[in-house]
């Protein structure tokens, strides 16, 4: 069966989800992570980086590293899948 590469919108794949690592990543060899899980939940209640960080009063609210290290943690306990795909 030969792998497609993911299609981005917005820095998701339209087809899998999966967020934007680099430009060859290959369709569905991801997984929601711990991290993703809650920014959907807070995204999904109107609690999104732009507004958090309109609110701080900042450019940058640190939401992504924050989703990025969750995401280790779900990982080093079974939630989610990481990324494996080619680099570049």
């Amino acid at each position: 069966m030969e792998q497609s590469l993911c299609t981005f919108a917005n820095c998701r794949c339209t087809v899998c989800g999966a967020p934007r690592i680099n430009a060859r990543q290959v369709c569905g060899s991801w997984t929601p992570g711990l991290g993703d899980y809650v920014h959907a939940g807070l995204a999904a209640v109107g609690i999104t980086p732009d507004r958090v960080a309109a609110a701080l009063g900042v450019d940058d609210c640190g939401c992504e590293e924050r989703r990025a290290t969750l995401n280790e943690w779900g990982y080093a306990v079974g939630i989610g899948t990481p990324f494996t795909g080619p680099t570049g």
